[in-house]
């Protein structure tokens, strides 16, 4: 689907670059490009790094930098390029922020839409209130609004039905704090916005942004892609990195939901570093600008990024005294940061396919390049550290993550009767119906793409292994007559036996 660049030193570097034309650059990019390349090949000069990565820089309308590191599956060593496609996880809710912007900006949905516009019976449970439920404040997770049971249908089971949401926050809406950053929000700005347009995030998404702005290389759909082509997410699991399956269309939303290229990313970074000019027109730059504007207060330190304020999709704050735009994002085995200036015009982005120190390893990358952009006079000194303080940390956390221990790598035998009694359909009236079933000689559990096995203990009982993030689960089956369990507990929640 995507072009291939060429593979010139890339076997024996483990990194490509392509140059951006010398006559469109800044003054110093090519220093910046020649500096930023070395403390990176110094910061990934560890095992705990990941698989593969790629970052990019930017500059108003011109790529400084731009490189693929390693590989995009640890199972085949296919090398990561900049046109492989990546998960960007929560970098998704800025792409959803443009889109709430036109929708607001065209009168389609004014961000000053609350819930009684949408469901006008709808009741929530006291004290909230259906009126003060407003577009901007979902998408700036200051709704004051919150409900577990929706998020987990959207974002592990890809279950839940438009039709139901409403009954669903009338009977299990909280109050939430008056900032609680999830992804419930978002997910439930899309429902709104579904309903007032007919039309679904994924469509809305791609007729309104991804095409007008030539975002060709993104994609709402796995379906899009081919499987090889893929940048896959890695987890470190016995000491190693494993690869973990692709997250599904079916949970692919307006919170976490797109694959991107390195080179797409640029795309995007470029529409807002060049005041939308490199929008060519298809979205006007009032329209982009809005999405930067603080709808919400916070006050995070989020690994020496001081966030004060909340947009459109994206986090508000200042680094060494100037002003800046970004959005994190994460899933089990992939990382995504992309950052920048508005006054400088400066923006860099970094995808990761791997977790375990990924975070810290964005933070120390993505606060170098700005020092080297600004010319701080500290950034030389602070490389070192910095690089020090990654190593360390990326051992320390891989050290101490969960691995695969022998309760998962050598079960105790299934006990022929508890899996007669243990099969059937259960349903829990929040999060929604799980089947438990028994597959050769074992049990698994499954409801939309959520799917896990239950992996006998030799001291009796079980443990969940989700099979999407290799993690376990407390796991508790109860006894009920007729030969068979009336119902199960899983991390606390409990499902109860659909009788046949």
């Amino acid at each position: 689907m995507y072009p291939k660049v060429t593979l010139v030193g890339a076997l024996a570097t483990g990194a490509i670059a392509i140059a951006a034309p010398a006559s469109a650059e800044a003054p110093g990019a090519a220093a910046f490009r020649r500096d930023f390349g070395s403390f990176i090949d110094r910061l990934r000069a560890t095992p705990n790094a990941p698989p593969g990565f790629i970052v990019i820089a930017v500059h108003k309308g011109t790529t400084v930098f731009e490189r693929a590191y390693g590989t995009r599956d640890v199972r085949t060593n296919a090398p990561m390029t900049l046109d492989t496609p990546l998960y960007n996880a929560s970098l998704t809710k800025a792409y959803t922020g443009v889109l709430a912007s036109l929708l607001h900006h065209n009168g389609t949905l004014p961000l000053t839409t609350n819930l009684t516009d949408i469901w006008p019976t709808l009741q929530l449970p006291n004290p909230l209130k259906a009126e003060n439920v407003t577009a901007a404040k979902l998408l700036s997770h200051s709704s004051q609004i919150f409900d577990g049971g929706l998020q987990h249908q959207s974002n592990a089971t890809g279950t839940y039905r438009l039709a139901e949401v409403p009954a669903h926050l009338a009977r299990y809406a909280t109050p939430a704090a008056s900032f609680r950053y999830s992804n419930f929000g978002p997910f439930l700005y899309s429902a709104v916005a579904e309903v007032r347009t007919g039309e679904t995030w994924h469509r809305a998404l791609k007729r309104l942004v991804l095409k007008p702005l030539g975002l060709n290389a993104t994609t709402t759909r796995l379906e899009d892609l081919r499987p090889d082509e893929v940048g896959q997410c890695h987890v470190v699991r016995g000491g190693a990195w494993r690869r973990v399956p692709p997250k599904q269309t079916a949970v692919l939303n307006a919170a976490g939901g797109m694959y991107a290229t390195a080179r797409d990313t640029a795309k995007f970074l470029k529409v807002f570093t060049t005041d939308g000019a490199a929008a060519r027109g298809k979205i006007s730059p009032h329209v982009l600008r809005y999405t930067w504007q603080p709808q919400a207060k916070q006050d995070v330190d989020f690994g020496g990024f001081k966030r004060d304020s909340y947009g459109l999709g994206w986090d508000l704050g200042a680094y060494e005294g100037r002003r800046y735009v970004s959005r994190a994002g994460g899933y089990y085995g992939c990382r995504s940061y992309a950052l920048w200036l508005p006054e400088e015009k400066f923006g860099i982005a970094v995808l990761s396919g791997g977790d375990a120190g990924a975070n810290r390893l964005h933070l120390q990358l993505l606060m170098q390049a700005l020092d080297m952009w600004i010319r701080h006079p500290e950034a030389a000194s602070r490389a070192g550290p910095r690089i020090a303080a990654y190593h360390k940390a990326a051992a320390a956390e891989v050290a101490g993550h969960q691995t695969l221990d022998s309760r998962l790598t050598n079960p105790a035998p299934l006990d022929a009767r508890v899996a007669e009694r243990a099969t059937g359909v259960y349903i829990n009236d929040r999060l929604g119906r799980i089947v438990v079933s028994r597959i050769n000689r074992g049990l698994t559990l499954k409801s939309g793409v959520f799917e896990g096995d239950l992996v006998p203990l030799a001291e009796g009982g079980f443990l969940f292994h989700d099979l999407a993030s290799l993690e376990t689960s407390a796991f508790k089956f109860i006894g009920g007559p007729a030969g068979k369990y009336e119902a199960f507990e899983l991390d606390d929640d409990r499902y109860d036996r659909i009788a046949r």
